[in-house]
């Protein structure tokens, strides 16, 4: 990382380095990039350097609760995703659920914030054995992105495991078809043969 990057003057012809600290670009970036970036920072950083050895139980609740920290109240779709995501990742659903819904009452969402919320309010609900809730949100992620492969991927994984066979082999044909490759020949053969 470089500390003295050069700045450059608003007639782009001279290149200078800054005087002090609050002349760095990191400090007129949108607020809600800078978390967003750092969280990144944070989330590479540790999973980098923890390759070797991967986290504990406790180091990684230690990591969720560092990002929760920053959150303390959110105030934009993406700051409740971001501490839904992290509720998620620490197995508390319920509160992750209710951010994502939090997150999706903002009529301002882009398209991927939709869809980022839709998902993991599905995952929580998958993980509580909520199928029917798991499976409405996913459908809404295909009403809102019809060749989204991971949404037809996941919902024919709920649709094995509540015995939905045939459903479970039309919904991982499906995501062939969108281009998901990850474990979908498998699932193929144990499902559709």
């Amino acid at each position: 990382m470089v500390i003295f990057a050069p700045i450059l003057q608003k007639n782009y012809n001279i290149i200078r380095f800054p005087k002090n600290i609050f002349e760095f670009p990191f400090l007129t970036m949108p607020k809600f990039l800078f978390i967003y970036f750092s969280l990144l920072f944070i989330l590479f950083f540790e999973t980098s350097c923890g390759a070797q050895n991967p986290p504990k139980e406790d180091e990684k609740t230690l990591k969720f609760a560092r990002i929760l920290a920053l959150y303390p109240n959110p105030k934009t779709a993406q700051e409740f995703i971001i501490r839904g995501t992290a509720r998620r990742q620490i197995n508390d659903f319920r509160d992750a659920i209710r951010d994502f819904n939090k997150a999706l009452e903002f009529d301002k969402n882009t398209l991927n914030q939709q869809l980022e919320a839709f998902f993991g309010r599905a995952t929580c609900k998958k993980k509580l054995e909520d199928f029917s809730g798991a499976i409405n949100d996913l459908n809404s992620i295909i009403f809102l992105d019809k060749n989204n492969a991971q949404a037809y991927f996941e919902r024919g994984l709920i649709r094995a495991e509540g015995k939905d066979l045939s459903g479970a082999c039309l919904e991982f044909q499906k995501a062939k078809q969108l281009g998901f490759l990850e474990n979908i020949d498998e699932m193929i053969k144990k499902y559709c043969l």
